[in-house]
């Protein structure tokens, strides 16, 4: 009875009544009023309150209801272990395919559309931070980072951007030391020149090292140093120094006439890399001509495009240097050996390649050799950058001429035998460096005057 009783206080409360459970009023403004009038009004029965309560207790309290849920039904933050939130984008942003070389999360940011127009642009590689300054020598702002390649190797020069385009009239010069990956999340366009070869005894960014060149198998990718020999009449001469390889072997240097003990003359380098260019690098430098003679050229660098979309109209070049003939200074020595061509990867889902464009990875041909006399020992040329014509070797006086560099039209050429005179030995000629490589990750078809040199793998 204690339960009903306080239920009907709560409802009559609700409708700001107060009442004795009997009937009678209680003290307020109702205290006069008729308790049958009230009790006829809310016409409060026992049985109508047991009703309710009843079909609570066997419902809503049943605590055996409750426990009855689904297993599933657990709290929404009861979340599985394995439940990781999603990993972010990379920073930037999905090139649509697995590039080569790199990893695409390790890359820098887009930094926007990257555009150069006519003059001459400078890209180095080769400090802390990667910069770029354009034709009137102002820095320009561009997303670059250097990072390690995923199939070993040499360290990377990385610029990302949206899109990337080297106008017609505009000459992108890459320097320093690390191989460049240019990365076009949407495109990337070459119009005008993208340059990263060596010039004369200076390499190019990406060169062949000595973990790349003088540890492969099955010999060594640097020309041999020429070394110094005796003719028979007793008088010392320097041979030419052997010419860089990459994608094949070297030209040999030459010796001096009538050399003793019948020396083999400096090798070449021999052939290393992969058709596949993974790692990234560039080609492998000569060897320096014997008995104090003309220094070395340097290997061609190494460039990759990463896009899903390129085009290319103007220009990639990345020569070997030439090898030097010998100083005025320095009777009977040999001339250096010519540094081979770099690599080209052209790491696109989609390559259109114009009717003019000119791919090459040319070598530097070697140095002349030197006598004496008043004369100059000529260097070899640079590879050259927009034909597939093999560079020169040095001439010009009267030590043994340097070989001409390797390119589509021939192979690295040895250095020619320097002539002996009563009074001095002849210095050998510096060999050839070889060509490069050039690979697409699609065929690359080219029509017109296009220029591909050497063919690529």
């Amino acid at each position: 009875m204690m339960r009903h009783t306080r239920l009907a206080g709560l409802f009559f409360g609700l409708a700001a009544c107060s009442f004795d459970p009997h009937g009678m009023p209680s003290t307020g403004e109702d205290a006069g009023g008729d308790a049958a009038t009230i009790d006829g009004a809310v016409g409060v029965d026992a049985s109508a309150i047991d009703a309710p309560i009843n079909a609570v207790d066997a419902s809503a309290i049943d605590a055996a209801a409750i426990d009855a849920r689904p297993a599933d039904a657990r709290p929404i933050d009861a979340r599985p272990p394995d439940a990781s939130p999603p990993d972010a984008m990379c920073p930037g942003g999905p090139l649509g395919f697995t590039p080569a070389n790199f990893d695409p999360c390790a890359i820098p940011p887009s930094g926007g559309n990257l555009q150069m127009a006519a003059g001459t642009w400078t890209l180095d590689t080769g400090g802390a931070q990667i910069t770029l300054t354009d034709n009137n020598g102002a820095a320009v702002s561009i997303s670059a980072s250097t990072i390690a390649q995923t199939s070993g190797g040499q360290m990377i020069a990385v610029v990302t951007a949206s899109s990337i385009t080297i106008g017609a009239g505009a000459t992108l010069r890459v320097t320093g030391s690390k191989p460049l990956v240019l990365v076009g999340l949407s495109s990337v366009t070459i119009a005008g020149n993208l340059d990263a070869s060596a010039e004369g005894h200076v390499s190019g960014p990406g060169a062949g090292t000595d973990g790349d060149c003088s540890a492969t198998t099955p010999g060594d990718g640097f020309g041999a140093a020429g070394g110094t020999y005796t003719d028979d009449n007793n008088h010392k001469g320097g041979g030419g120094g052997g010419g860089g390889a990459f994608g094949l072997d070297g030209g040999d240097g030459g010796l001096i006439e009538k050399a003793q003990n019948n020396p083999n003359n400096p090798a070449g380098g021999v052939a290393d890399g992969n058709t596949t260019i993974t790692p990234l690098r560039g080609g492998c430098h000569g060897g320096a001509g014997g008995n104090g003679g003309g220094g070395s050229g340097g290997g061609g660098g190494a460039i990759q495009i990463s896009t899903p979309m390129l085009t290319v109209s103007g220009a990639i070049a990345v020569a070997g240097g030439g090898g030097a003939g010998s100083p005025n200074n320095a009777n009977s020595s040999g001339g250096g050996g010519g540094g081979a061509g770099g690599a080209i990867l052209l790491d696109a889902t989609s390559i259109t390649l114009g009717p003019t464009v000119k791919l090459t990875a040319n070598g530097g041909g070697g140095g002349e050799g030197r006598r004496a006399g008043p004369e100059n020992s000529g260097g070899g040329q640079n590879g050259h950058k927009t034909d597939a014509v093999q560079a020169n070797g040095g001439t010009g006086s009267t030590g043994g001429d340097g070989g001409k560099g390797g390119a589509q039209s021939g192979a690295a050429a040895n250095g020619v035998l320097g002539n002996e005179s009563t009074l001095n030995a002849g210095g050998g000629g510096g060999g050839g460096g070889a060509v490069g490589r050039i690979h697409g990750r699609v065929a690359l078809i080219s029509a017109g005057t296009a220029v591909i040199s050497p063919a690529a793998q």
